[in-house]
């Protein structure tokens, strides 16, 4: 059974992320053009570090829509309490698009663009819905979905990062991300 999830997990992130380790530095561009670093969020001299999730989403993934309600509520919330969220458009939806289905749904939350899908490649995700959290070091604490509302005793992205904001250990470092 292990092996069956270590091979399930290999189909969602490939050797460039791992558990424990400093994320690969990436740079991402919002919907308003600003340029943004997964470093920028990294505790460094003088500076207080960021827990980060990051989530790969689209709106054409029927998953990824059906989450919609929940990041819209939970993202004010977490980063209320200090939890950066970013979420990212990697799987081939035009820009305007993206801009077009942002400002009709009103998510006020950071969303940026990845076209190229250069950021999903060069972190090795494969899927939407897919999450990773990140400590104040920027290293790499969770790796799956973003949310299970239809199994609520499986563990997700919002609950690690509520966890590694508190201080306590991630139940489960990997999850498969549905998607």
């Amino acid at each position: 059974m292990k092996l069956l999830a270590s091979l399930a997990l290999l189909l969602f992130v490939q050797d460039k992320v791992e558990l424990g380790k400093i994320c690969p530095d990436v740079t991402l561009k919002d919907l308003a053009g600003k340029e943004l670093k997964l470093s920028d969020f990294r505790k460094s001299e003088g500076k207080d570090g960021t827990i980060t999730l990051v989530v790969f989403w689209s709106y054409k993934c029927p998953d990824g829509a059906g989450i919609l309600p929940v990041l819209k509520e939970k993202m004010p919330e977490l980063e209320k309490q200090g939890i950066k969220f970013v979420g990212v458009c990697s799987y081939g939806e035009p820009e305007d698009k993206i801009k077009e289905f942002a400002e009709k749904n009103d998510i006020k939350y950071t969303l940026c663009y990845d076209g190229g899908c250069a950021v999903a490649k060069a972190l090795g995700v494969k899927v939407a819905t897919a999450a990773l959290v990140l400590d104040a070091e920027g290293k790499v604490q969770y790796i799956g979905g973003i949310f299970y509302g239809d199994n609520a005793d499986k563990y997700d992205g919002i609950s690690a990062a509520l966890d590694v904001k508190a201080g306590k250990p991630v139940k489960e470092g990997q999850v498969k991300a549905k998607g």
